[in-house]
């Protein structure tokens, strides 16, 4: 039975283009969801069916649509035979000599072709150099063990060294073989869409009007009934022309531990068709990266005699190496209140998929295909915070306010750059980083000079001291700090002490006023309270003791 409705389904597609009625309309655009990179574009359309075979062509369809991706759907009393992408030249053209409008797109295909021969023959360049490299190693009187018997400790560092270069050449080879078949489907692309406008530009030079020259880009879906009907019939398809990027703005009031957080999605499209009257979702989801995990190999050791020379030479490479490394979907289905403002990211939705998150916006928007930027509120959150103010006067003799945010990661956070308002006035930008292992989020909110910190050296007890065998150099530190303001604040003073790789050096700390040391990185924290217009002294003690015979460096 199966293998008859198979064949039964393979003779409707082989004779569809014979008995298939065509129905031809513009193609309505109803969602698009904006990718980290790319969009999807998703059409939905009502439709009156007849009974048989009917081909519906739809235009006006993005012309950079990735193919494989295009994805279709019905509901209904129907079934669909075939989905296909199509580009549509007029076959009447009226012999009316126009002014050629396809320059401005000629020169922009010609400019990014340039633009990818330049790439191209930087690859070229790179590869080359890495073959010569390849060749002079091989090549090498050593290598070839033209040298003396008695050099053979050398030989056999030179093949260690040989062995780990060809590995390093040969991967960088191959990446920019990888590379290189990237830029050049780039480059077919474009030679196509080039030789395309050149034939219409030939046809207008020839009389043509230009107001039927323009390709059509269409999607085709064939369906087959049984009995005619009404349904809906939709598709989807995946662009690389879009994206967004994340930003954010951050209000603080100064006078509640409380701040505003808006999330902010900055989308643009360069999809050769405007965005008219779309409902729009914004997703933190990337189908342009691999999807692939990646996997472990085992790491093989070995013992092998060192040669100086030859181990920075390794290190040299190395370091120069690592220096220049640089979804499925569904469809067919301010104001002052006296307490609070009203935004449009109160009434998103948020809807959190497996691997991604998606915010859905409840009005629909306008966006037009000119890479411009659409800034986009997606989230508001109003977050519980605990500010401190932070100094760090060897750097920088301001304090800086701080605000701690808890349970960060709920936010579904990404990097971004956030503008700063304190009481209502812009005092800056700062970054967000989602690259961050603690619980608490700390946002930068700006200097504050109402905090008075000096920090100064206490000449008198800077001294050495000379034993027999070693000398002992102790250095004090003095800061004072006052509130000027007439409220309770909550104070972080920052502030180090040296570290010692070397055993000879010995680093210790003498007096800290209760600070607290990190015995990684040698910083001082002291965390204290403030209350209004008062002052605190604080002092820093340490001693570094080295051999009577050695100066030293670093402080």
């Amino acid at each position: 039975m199966k293998t008859q409705i198979f064949s039964i389904f393979i003779l409707l597609v082989f004779i569809k283009n014979l008995t298939a009625e065509t129905k031809t309309q513009k193609a309505n655009l109803d969602k698009a969801t904006v990718f980290l990179s790319g969009a999807q574009l998703n059409y939905n359309h009502t439709i009156n069916f007849s009974k048989g075979v009917t081909e519906y062509v739809f235009d006006g369809v993005s012309p950079f649509l990735n193919q494989n991706s295009i994805f279709s759907a019905a509901k209904g009393d129907f079934f669909i035979l075939d989905t296909k992408y199509n580009i549509s030249y007029p076959k009447e053209i009226t012999a009316n000599k126009s002014t050629p409008k396809y320059s401005n797109q000629i020169k922009n295909l010609e400019d990014s072709l340039s633009i990818i021969l330049f790439d191209l023959e930087e690859i070229n360049d790179k590869k080359n150099v890495l073959l010569s490299e390849k060749t002079m190693l091989t090549n090498n009187r050593m290598m070839k063990g033209e040298y003396k018997k008695d050099s053979l400790a050398i030989l056999k560092d030179g093949i260690d060294y040989l062995r780990n270069r060809m590995n390093n050449i040969n991967l960088e080879l191959l990446k920019l073989k990888k590379n290189e078949f990237k830029v050049n489907k780039r480059k077919d692309f474009l030679e196509q869409k080039l030789a395309e406008y050149n034939s219409l530009e030939s046809l207008v030079n020839d009389g043509a009007t230009t107001s039927n020259l323009q390709p059509i880009y269409q999607v085709i879906i064939t369906i087959s009934a049984e009995n005619a009907g009404i349904g809906n019939l939709g598709f989807s398809y995946f662009v690389a022309q879009a994206g967004w990027s994340s930003a954010y703005e951050v209000r603080v009031n100064g006078n509640e531990n409380k701040l505003e957080f808006f999330q902010l999605a900055k989308i643009f499209q360069n999809t050769g068709l405007d965005w008219q009257n779309v409902n729009l979702v914004v997703s933190t989801g990337n189908p342009g990266i691999s999807n692939v995990k990646p996997n472990l190999t085992a790491m093989i050791l070995g013992f092998r005699p060192i040669n100086k020379n030859i181990e920075i030479l390794s290190k040299t490479r190395t370091e120069d190496l690592l220096s220049s490394v640089t979804t499925g979907s569904t469809f067919l289905n301010e104001v002052d209140d006296e307490t609070k403002s009203i935004y449009l990211s109160d009434y998103n939705t948020q809807t959190n998929q497996m691997t991604r998150v998606d915010y859905n916006i409840p009005i629909k928007y306008n966006i037009e295909s000119n890479n411009q930027i659409h800034t986009v509120n997606i989230k508001k959150n109003n977050l519980n915070t605990d500010f401190k103010y932070v100094s760090i006067p060897k750097l920088d003799s301001d304090a800086f306010l701080t605000a701690s945010i808890a349970n960060w990661d709920d936010l579904n956070l990404l990097p971004g750059e956030a503008k700063i308002f304190f009481d209502g006035s812009f005092v800056g930008n700062t970054t967000i980083s989602n690259i961050n292992t603690s619980d608490t989020l700390s946002i930068d909110l700006g200097r504050d000079r109402t905090i008075i910190c000096e920090r100064k050296k206490l000449p008198s007890t800077t001294k050495e001291k000379i034993l027999l065998d070693a000398k002992i150099i102790e250095t004090a530190i003095e800061f004072s700090i006052r509130n000027t303001k007439n409220t309770v604040i909550n104070y972080s003073l920052v502030d180090q002490i040296p570290k010692s790789n070397d055993k000879d050096i010995e680093v210790k700390l003498i007096q800290s006023s209760n600070g607290k040391l990190n015995e990684d990185n040698g910083l001082v924290t002291w965390n204290l309270k403030l209350n209004p217009k008062e002052t605190k002294t604080i002092k820093l003690v340490y001693q570094i003791k080295i051999p009577i015979n050695k100066a030293i460096s670093g402080i």
